[in-house]
């Protein structure tokens, strides 16, 4: 596209998207106006998005684009509708009681446009601004869910995909892209010194997702933000025009030519491309075309370098790889490259653990982004940032672009761009992003708390990352780490049967999720490490788009995923088809890591597995029990705190041991009453489920603990007795409870 027309068609979009704001707001003189022509221009595109649109709509509220969630023939759920207010971090509950005037929005933004840079990055920059205050106002066309920002978002996308011509392209192509072997990349690590470059391994392939999105814009013309329709957790979709085939293809060749150098197989790019007609991107077939496009991706995966061996041949990915011999690096095991000398470094534990350089370079990203605010820095890179070592010269060599971080508002030169994270502040930066960015670090208060309870343990000066270690030592009770995954139930068909949406909506629901996983979590860790004795006992290792990977310390790692699992139901209206699981595991401190991620994905997958009443998933599994959310996890919880109040009051902590004898009892009978009635061909019954030997055993326990305690806490005793005796779900969880409270009153115990 050329350059002046390439600035006609940005100047156009600014000014219909100012327009259509003000309209909304009820405000006049708008500060840009939208000629005739211009007017014309746009409206060829915008009814690909619909029949009626037209340049001078309005809408009126917008629905949450959650609220339209569902399975087909099912009724539709409670809507719920998006205040219209400025993007923030602290303000995206549904809930949430603060307003803002159509008044203030407008003079707001109005205040931040006349700011704007001229020349290069004028655009861009705007693309974040009118996220900023059109994100939560309606689009113009009436389309439900979505907002004045994602319209205009699809309108740019359509106009840039088209060449910027007068007349839409009959065509554009699809481009859908993966980076498997992420998991295994980072978590198939030692446990040795792992929590130094944890975040940081993790936090790079975020980076890398990002660079291979700007790599393929940057190839396909300069295509602006707007044309990815989403992009997390290495998983991207783009419009770009069509014929884009044979760019695709041979950047694609080069991009894992060198992913295999640099990686020796464990990560690569499946990248796919679907043609998309122009007379469905403003309809439900929209998502039939999108899942032929994941089709494609998926069967890209399972052909990992096929596009490499075309062109070099089989001896390019079979040929040996190393040298072979004990010199290898302690964290990534991989055996030092050409030149490369490997440094020695002493746990806290006194072991000895080899590092190569870009292990080293990963922590060094864990300690530069552990700060708020952070901003990051994008240029393309010269030949300088190619030379340069550990994770910046691997980035550049492989994408063309250079990255880098900052702790204060950074001095940006020509050809640069900078971001904010977690804030929307665009004050000498071209946007911002959201990232789930909570990293504890060693303060003075620990140190102080190290001298007192550990004085033979040495914690090194300077700003460190808090090391899985003495988060375990840090936890209430037991000295364990917890580790916690969780996403959403049913995100494939949540995108492909519950909302069969146009681009736009598949566009807005993306982005709705990534906004809670990579925005608002960072709120959330906050506030439920602020509620424990240590206010920095909780490190977020991966979250974005739609799942979630944090360790800390154990005892809140439950406390967490409630809270989690509470504010997400609040984001989405309580909407009973937008559901969470999850599972938490407790390692000790040298724990494997590897293993460790494993076996919470496991209690992950057990939570998404169980099944109650009719319903399935939406479910939490801790200590190796799985628990519902709702009614189960408050019965639970309830049963905890009352164990964990008498043993604090003074009642003797055999109470937790009879507990858990009497649960594995009731376990026993159960099991053996279902085997009977089943062998009889009859069908289970409560009271068969309920009564049995366990019912005199809690009857005769129970009594007999409580005649030694005051009268307050014999009642409570008896409470107990009662409630456990009744047919119910209490008795369920009455095990888990008591090993619960027991954890957490163990008094340190390693």
């Amino acid at each position: 596209m050329e350059e002046q027309r390439r600035k006609e068609l940005e100047e156009t979009l600014i000014g219909w998207a100012v327009e259509a704001l003000g309209r909304w707001t009820g405000m006049s003189s708008p500060p840009a106006s939208l000629p005739d022509r211009s007017a014309q221009w746009l409206s060829h595109y915008g009814r690909i998005l619909s029949r009626d649109w037209h340049p001078d709509g309005r809408g009126e509220r917008l629905l949450s684009i959650l609220s339209l969630v569902k399975p087909p023939k099912v009724e539709a759920v409670q809507q719920v509708f998006v205040p219209a207010r400025p993007l923030s971090l602290e303000t995206i509950l549904p809930d949430d009681d603060r307003q803002t005037s159509a008044t203030d929005l407008w003079q707001a933004f109005v205040g931040e446009f006349g700011r704007l840079p001229e020349g290069e990055g004028r655009f861009e920059t705007f693309i974040h601004l009118f996220r900023k205050y059109a994100w939560s106002v309606p689009c113009t066309y009436g389309e439900a869910g979505v907002s004045l920002y994602d319209e205009f978002k699809a309108l740019a996308a359509l106009m840039y995909a088209s060449g910027g011509t007068e007349a839409p392209a009959e065509e554009f192509l699809l481009v859908g892209g993966d980076i498997p072997g992420i998991q295994d990349f980072v978590y198939t690590i030692t446990s040795k010194g792992a929590a130094k470059g944890l975040r940081g391994r993790s936090f790079f392939l975020q980076l890398l997702g990002d660079a291979v999105v700007r790599a393929l814009r940057r190839e396909l013309g300069r295509l602006p933000e707007t044309n990815v329709i989403y992009a997390a957790g290495g998983n991207f979709m783009l419009l770009v025009p069509a014929g884009s085939e044979a760019v695709l293809e041979e950047w694609q060749a080069g991009f894992n030519r060198s992913l295999l150098k640099e990686f020796e197989g464990d990560l690569y790019l499946a990248l796919a491309w679907e043609t998309l007609p122009s007379s469905v991107v403003g309809t439900s077939e929209f998502a039939a075309a999108r899942e032929r496009l994941g089709a494609r991706v998926a069967a890209a995966k399972s052909r990992r370098f096929v596009e490499v061996v075309q062109r070099d041949g089989w001896s390019a990915l079979f040929r040996p790889q190393g040298k072979g011999g004990l010199d290898y690096c302690h964290i990534c095991q991989r055996e030092p490259r050409p030149g490369e000398k490997l440094v020695a470094e002493t746990t806290e534990a006194g072991e000895e653990v080899r590092k190569c350089g870009l292990c080293r370079s990963f922590e060094a990203l864990a300690r530069d982004i552990a700060y708020d605010p952070l901003w990051m820095v994008v240029a393309a890179a010269d030949d300088a940032a190619r030379q340069d070592s550990g994770w910046p010269r691997l980035l550049a060599r492989l994408t063309g672009f250079a990255y880098r971080f900052e702790h204060d508002p950074p001095r940006v030169e020509d050809g640069e761009a900078a971001y904010i994270f977690n804030h929307t502040d665009l004050e000498s930066v071209h946007g911002f992003r959201f990232l789930a960015n909570v990293t504890p670090r060693i303060g003075a208060a620990d140190r102080r708390w190290v001298q007192e309870h550990y004085p033979d343990l040495v914690v090194p000066p300077g700003e460190r990352i808090k090391d899985f270690g003495l988060m375990a030592r840090q936890s209430e009770g037991i000295q364990r780490v917890g580790v916690l995954r969780m996403d959403v139930d049913n995100l494939g068909l949540i995108f492909g049967r519950y909302l069969r949406g146009s681009m736009a909506q598949t566009s807005a629901l993306s982005a709705a999720l990534e906004l809670f996983f990579a925005g608002h979590l960072n709120r959330i860790c906050r506030d439920v490490a602020a509620q424990g004795e240590h206010d920095n006992s909780i490190y977020v290792i991966y979250a974005g788009g739609d799942d979630l990977f944090v360790v800390g310390s154990w005892d809140r790692m439950p406390i967490l995923a409630e809270r989690i699992r509470g504010d997400f139901a609040a984001y989405t209206g309580h909407n009973p088809h937008l559901t969470l699981s999850g599972g938490v595991t407790l390692e000790e401190r040298k724990f494997p890591l590897y293993r460790a991620a494993e076996r919470a994905g496991e209690a992950e997958g057990k939570a998404k597995q169980y099944t109650r009443d009719g319903c399935e998933k939406d479910a939490f599994c801790f200590l190796g029990q799985v628990v519902a959310w709702g009614e189960e996890w408050e019965l639970l919880r309830e049963t905890e705190r009352s164990f964990s109040s008498l043993v604090d009051a003074g009642v003797p902590r055999s109470l937790l041991r009879v507990a858990q004898i009497l649960h594995t009892q009731f376990i026993d009978t159960r099991r053996r009453a279902l085997k009977a009635e089943r062998e009889a061909g009859q069908e289970p019954t409560l009271r068969r489920l309920y009564w049995g030997r366990w019912v005199w055993m809690a009857a005769y326990s129970l009594t007999r603990l409580a005649r030694g305690c005051p009268k307050e806490q014999k009642e409570e005793i008896l409470k107990i007795q009662r409630e456990w005796i009744e047919p119910g779900k209490r008795i369920h969880f009455l095990g888990l409870a008591a090993r619960w409270a027991e954890y957490k009153l163990r008094g340190g115990e390693k």
